[in-house]
């Protein structure tokens, strides 16, 4: 028990993630269940309640869904667990985040001509997890107001 709240002091954990931490060190299977378990009832492993932490701290950070969704699989979290978190986390709609992300971003492309600065906002927005609808919407908004420093193709 020592050696997984030891674990729980750096950063929360999902109940996979400890299971596993504890078996490389060489604890049973068994033994790291019982101990998950026990955890598990005294709240400080709470698999809803990470992903509902790690989904709007990654809102906030400018991530789309995809990627979320990405990052609490590899953390883990059963694939339920994820959804509802993704679900059930009040925030404004991807398109708004793609449009709020693609703003920061736009803003170290000034001096490219605008078929650079396109590509390289699409590439950022689908690699930051936005969907291609979302992505499509915020570079037409984006473009379609024809942002000072952008010409037509002049660098």
């Amino acid at each position: 028990m020592d050696q997984a709240l030891r674990l729980l002091k750096f950063r929360a954990r999902s109940e996979q993630e400890m299971a596993e931490r504890l078996q490389k060190k060489g604890f049973s299977a068994e033994w790291a269940q019982q101990t998950v378990a026990r955890l598990r009832e005294l709240n400080l492993l709470n698999d809803a309640a990470l992903a509902r932490d790690m989904t709007e701290s990654r809102r906030r950070g400018g991530r789309g869904d995809h990627r979320i969704r990405q990052e609490l699989r590899k953390r883990g979290l059963p694939k339920a667990v994820a959804d509802q978190a993704l679900g059930g986390v009040a925030a404004e709609s991807g398109a708004e985040r793609a449009w709020g992300a693609l703003q920061k971003r736009a803003a170290r492309l000034k001096g490219l001509d605008r078929d650079a600065a396109y590509r390289r906002l699409h590439g950022h927005l689908v690699r930051q997890g936005f969907g291609v609808d979302d992505v499509r919407g915020a570079l037409k908004r984006f473009f379609s107001g024809e942002p000072e420093g952008w010409g037509t193709n002049e660098p």
